[in-house]
């Protein structure tokens, strides 16, 4: 015969969890403490933007307490020394360059001068002048007025 249908044992829904509580509900019953308590902190989602933000601060915090401020030594810069040596190098070559200059004009000067000197003597003896008659010539044969018309 037909026996009645016994209720079947209906599962109660529960959470999923990756990690199983069992153990946990099964202490909790034991204890008969009813109210929830909180997860362990081990198994939580961390919050890494929180801890990197709390690793920045005691860095920074660390940083502070032994820092010295670093005061750089002065370079010892050579720049205004070489400057005056310079000066003083360009004056002399400055110097020198005149002295040339006046050296290369003096020397035009008494070039020109000569130059001027050779055009007087040149132009002086080329004035046509007559000539005193050499002593040897004086003695030769003259040719006479007939020879000359022939």
């Amino acid at each position: 015969a037909s026996q009645p249908a016994v209720a079947a044992k209906l599962t109660k829904p529960v959470e999923f969890h990756f990690h199983s509580d069992a153990r946990i509900e099964a202490r909790r019953a034991g204890d008969g403490s009813t109210a929830k308590r909180p997860r362990d902190p081990a198994l939580a989602i961390p919050d890494f933007a929180a801890l990197q933000t709390r690793h920045a601060q005691a860095v920074a915090a660390g940083r502070r307490q032994g820092v010295h401020p670093t005061v750089p030594a002065p370079l010892p810069l050579h720049t205004e020394a070489r400057a005056h040596e310079r000066e003083r190098f360009d004056d002399a070559r400055r110097g020198r360059e005149a002295e040339l200059e006046r050296q290369r004009e003096e020397q035009r000067r008494s070039q020109a001068q000569r130059e001027e000197e050779e055009v007087r003597e040149l132009r002086r003896r080329a004035v046509p002048r007559a000539n005193e008659m050499p002593a040897w010539y004086a003695h030769a044969p003259k040719r006479s007025r007939d020879d000359a018309t022939t």
